[in-house]
């Protein structure tokens, strides 16, 4: 059957342009009298194949006559065939001729008519929001703004303490840039939102409901700037006071901001995916030089053109994204974003820490960064000097106490409860960790060297276990793939 690409690029010879990489095209519409450049959006690959197209894309929305459909609405619309004509014309049976029965399968239905049906997925390019007037200006100020916050952190032992207690360290901060800022001081309390008139950041002017010009609003808090190939593209401000308006809000976007997404190393070939841009930062000081980081800010955000393409071009995705607990509100959020995601990259895979609900929780418990993203990572992404290695991020002196000498008894025990809190123990006592990958079909450990070498005896009781133990294999079904501690271990 023929595709409506093809029997578009025959109506529009020489003005048919691809904006996604060959999953939609664009140019002006066929039809008399409707015209245009870029209105009409054909978009190949949907319809298991036979395409779709709709007259109305341009940047900006609106303009165009409104028709759309598959193959046969085409002919139909553009060409002016009837159904049973336009049937013939591509070669397949028309519907509804046997036994009474119509076939739905190329009946055009409207985006609002295909809510929760599987859609073709279509990248932004994302740019300054219409509301910036002088995208140079808000450059500039947004800059300036930058640069004083920065140099206001580095003045901030405290401040610089917690992005420590995140994983983010001093060169991470210079290298990104993060800023504070203290908002300004209102009635004997600091930290209150700081105003400006929209038009010095290059904004539209605005009024609000009494008829006063509206202002951009500054709040006191953590600045965490994002340059893409060196362009000021967003500013986040992590919010030092909660907003008794929206009490859960976290982060402030400064009005104008590029929404885009937050991406590290875009030419990486494994990619990990966060919410929040410190866990992004936090992760690609650990294991930047292994992967690219990419924050959507939350669970129902797509990745836009620039992203795309990065992904497209990467060998793996491991999904972070927070994990709140089975059966909670934002878990199943968690699942349903995953769904997409595994549908529409190949490569990707859920990859949630071993302990708390992101990379800096994990962090801050101890947990090690560049051993979670390795063990996520095919083996031919990881480096022959990486490999084997399971160093705690904090260096701990290595002492008697923590060398194991295991009873023989216990070496010899049967497959009952008690082995799993024995693995429990010798985990805790090597600072190491258990693998689950490959849907549960495989596991393995992944414990400091030194400490195998010193305790080969207890090293061999962790893959027996791992291997004959009845109570740690029924464990090991009921967890999904990814990297445990003791403390994950129930028993």
């Amino acid at each position: 059957m023929m595709n409506v690409l093809d029997l578009y690029t025959v109506d529009a010879p020489g003005k048919v342009f691809s904006v996604s990489g060959g999953r939609e095209f664009r140019g002006p519409c066929p039809v008399p009298g409707c015209g245009g450049t870029d209105r009409f959006g054909v978009f190949p690959l949907q319809n298991d194949g036979a395409g779709s197209f709709f007259c109305g894309r341009q940047k900006g929305g609106g303009n165009g006559c409104g028709i759309g459909g598959d193959a046969i609405e085409y002919l139909r619309k553009v060409r002016g065939l009837s159904y049973r004509d336009a049937c013939d014309f591509l070669g397949i049976e028309a519907k509804g001729t046997q036994g009474g029965q119509r076939s739905t399968k190329y009946r055009y239905q409207l985006p609002e008519a295909q809510a929760g049906r599987q859609q073709i997925f279509v990248p932004e390019d994302k740019t300054f929001p219409a509301e910036v007037v002088d995208s140079s200006l808000w450059v500039s100020k947004g800059l300036e703004f930058v640069e004083k916050c920065h140099q206001a952190l580095l003045d901030r032992p405290m401040s610089i303490a917690y992005l420590q207690n995140r994983g983010i360290g001093h060169k991470s901060i210079i290298k990104r840039k993060l800023g504070f800022w203290g908002g300004d001081e209102r009635n004997g309390m600091e930290y209150q939102n700081s105003y400006r008139p929209r038009s010095s950041w290059g904004l539209s002017a605005e009024k609000n409901g009494k008829g006063k010009a509206r202002m951009m609003v500054l709040p006191a808090g953590l600045v965490i700037p994002y340059f893409a190939e060196g362009l000021l593209h967003r500013i986040t401000i992590r919010l030092i006071r909660i907003d008794p308006n929206y009490p859960k809000k976290k982060y402030h976007y400064v009005t104008g901001s590029i929404r885009d997404l937050w991406i590290t190393n875009p030419t990486a070939k494994a990619f990990v995916t966060q919410e929040a841009e410190l866990d992004c930062i936090a992760i690609d000081e650990a294991v930047g030089d292994l992967v690219g980081t990419i924050g959507i800010g939350s669970t129902g955000v797509r990745p836009d053109l620039r992203t795309d393409k990065a992904l497209k071009n990467s060998l793996c995705i491991l999904d972070g994204l927070d994990f709140d607990g089975i059966g909670s509100k934002a878990s199943k959020a968690v699942i349903q974003s995953g769904t997409w995601w595994e549908e529409t990259y190949s490569q990707y895979k859920r990859w949630p820490v071993p302990q708390g609900k992101d990379a800096g929780e994990f962090f801050q418990a101890g947990g090690n960064l560049r051993l979670w993203v390795m063990a996520g990572l095919p083996d031919f992404l990881v480096p022959s000097t990486d490999v084997g290695k399971a160093e705690p991020v904090q260096d701990v002196p290595e002492t008697a106490a923590s060398k194991i000498a295991v009873p023989a008894a216990s070496l010899q025990a049967n497959g009952t409860a008690s082995e799993l809190a024995e693995l429990k123990e010798l985990l805790r006592q090597s600072r190491g960790y258990i693998r689950i990958f490959d849907g549960g079909m495989n596991v393995a450990k992944e414990v400091p060297k030194p400490w195998r070498q010193e305790n080969p005896d207890a090293s061999g009781r962790i893959s027996w276990l791992l291997n004959n133990s009845e109570a740690v294999g029924h464990w090991v079904e009921t967890m999904p793939d990814g990297l445990y501690q003791s403390e994950n271990i129930r028993g």
